[in-house]
């Protein structure tokens, strides 16, 4: 192969980015590389196109942040403090088992759409590398149980 061949890939789009917090990571790795990590691009822009990527709470939590070149940083900031939390990457992976929709019938599909869920979250929980998950499936069915404030306060 001759190495000074240039091929054309398929452009990526950005990813759009809500609030689901195990998409966190392919979002966040997928916009660094193609937006944060670049020094061709000025921060206004960066913030142009990390606004374009988000919508509804994520998209939210940086409302407040003034847009400006000055101000993308502390945007971006404010994303990975809130969505590169093990905790609660973990409390979204437990919801999800527990919020899985009961089946009525015990069908093969039911059971296998059940199975392939619980594979994919307990390699997710893995690699979370959190040091007790047994503690934290503890908290996370706690805070399932007490009010929203307390909750919020808790968390």
């Amino acid at each position: 192969m001759d190495p000074h061949r240039v091929q054309s890939l398929p452009t990526i789009e950005l990813p759009l980015f809500s609030r689901a917090f195990s998409d966190r990571v392919g979002f966040r790795d997928l916009f660094k590389s193609m937006v944060h990590d670049r020094t061709d691009i000025a921060s206004v822009e960066k913030f142009t196109y990390l606004k374009a990527s988000l919508q509804g709470k994520a998209l939210a939590l940086i409302a407040s942040v003034p847009f400006g070149d000055a101000h993308y940083y502390s945007a971006w900031k404010e994303l990975c403090e809130q969505y590169d939390n093990p905790r609660i990457l973990g409390f979204d992976y437990l919801d999800k088992i527990l919020e899985f929709p009961l089946s009525s019938q015990g069908s093969l599909s039911a059971m296998q759409s059940f199975v392939n869920t619980f594979s994919e979250i307990h390699t997710a929980l893995s690699n979370l590398n959190v040091p007790d998950s047994g503690e934290l499936i503890l908290f996370r069915l706690a805070a399932r149980v007490v009010d929203a404030e307390t909750r919020r306060d808790f968390e």
